[in-house]
């Protein structure tokens, strides 16, 4: 088997039945296996998938464990030389599963392979990410985004800048799309599931990239991304869990010292961002939009306080 498309399933409708037959469309490779792991799903994706694509390899795990957990089952059921995580709102486009394969069938030192992600309205999304350091968070709290971005020495600590028709290497590419070596796999283990979602990827190009092996991202290569799957719903929680990932990120990939110190530092951001969005909200006529702003970071505020003092609540 050339390649394992692993996707990982919770209501996400028809997103991701245009998903699958998207594959089998742009997909001229014949070995090739499509693995959905379904976090038990409410919806009626799961009979859709029966009744269309009864070739796939269905398995439903009747617990949401989250999407590290999910991929891992499905990295378990892969036979693939390849495994390519994929988001269920996904869609390939050009044969870009064939491009990438054939990028990395010539390229050993690749440990893992992005492409370029366009939304529905074609326009690039943001498919690249730095790793997480506490000069990162700290000159995100001090030093306002439109500023940063005329500094060329702030460079490093974003990917705002970057040249997205240049295949280069990078540090994190978002798990909508990712190729990743089986060879690799079995090196560096699947991903975390301490993570349920939002930064498994990142520690897991962590891990990768403490081999050696290269993080590379391909323009050529092109999916659209249509944001509506699994995570579409999640709102504040989904600020919570990206929050505790770059906390659990820190704890694993630089001990517990560094992580007290981020969570500080990030109590310290939700301060001046509550302290701004009260101006704003005195301020500005947008009241509603402003309100949000402050909900959320009384809530982040909230959880990184609790996760502090140990008395921290499940999402």
């Amino acid at each position: 088997m050339k390649v394992s498309i692993v996707i990982v399933n919770f209501n996400a409708g028809d997103l991701i039945c245009n998903c699958i037959a998207s594959i089998i469309k742009e997909t001229i490779v014949s070995d090739y296996e499509i693995i959905v792991v379904d976090n038990d799903s409410s919806d009626d994706s799961v009979d859709k998938i029966k009744q269309q694509f009864p070739s796939v390899n269905l398995i439903e795990t009747g617990i949401n464990a989250g999407f590290a957990a999910g991929n891992n089952v499905g990295f378990d059921a892969a036979t693939g030389d390849y495994v390519l995580v994929l988001n269920p709102d996904t869609e390939i486009t050009d044969a870009a599963i064939d491009e990438t394969i054939a990028y990395m069938d010539n390229n050993a030192d690749v440990g893992a392979l992005g492409c370029k992600v366009l939304g529905d309205n074609h326009e690039h999304q943001p498919s690249l990410l730095r790793f997480p350091t506490l000069l990162g968070i700290f000159i995100n709290t001090f030093i306002p985004y439109n500023l940063m971005l005329k500094l060329n020495c702030l460079d490093r600590f974003h990917y705002d800048k970057i040249d997205l028709e240049t295949a280069q290497d990078v540090e994190v590419v978002v798990g909508c799309f990712m190729l990743v070596p089986r060879i690799v796999i079995e090196e560096v283990g699947g991903m975390d599931d301490d993570f349920f979602m939002f930064c498994e990827e990142v520690e897991w190009c962590w891990r990768i990239f403490q081999t050696g092996k290269k993080i590379r991202y391909m323009p050529n290569n092109i999916i659209m991304h249509y944001e509506g799957g699994c995570s579409s719903s999640l709102s504040f929680r989904k600020t919570l869990l990206m929050t505790k990932g770059t906390l659990i990120f820190f704890q694993k990939t630089q001990g517990s010292v560094v992580a007290v110190m981020a969570n500080l530092l990030m109590i310290f951001r939700e301060i001046s961002r509550i302290g701004v969005g009260v101006l704003y909200k005195i301020f500005r006529a947008e009241k509603e939009r402003e309100t949000q702003y402050l909900k959320r970071s009384f809530i982040n505020f909230s959880y990184l306080l609790q996760h502090l003092i140990g008395i921290e609540k499940k999402i």
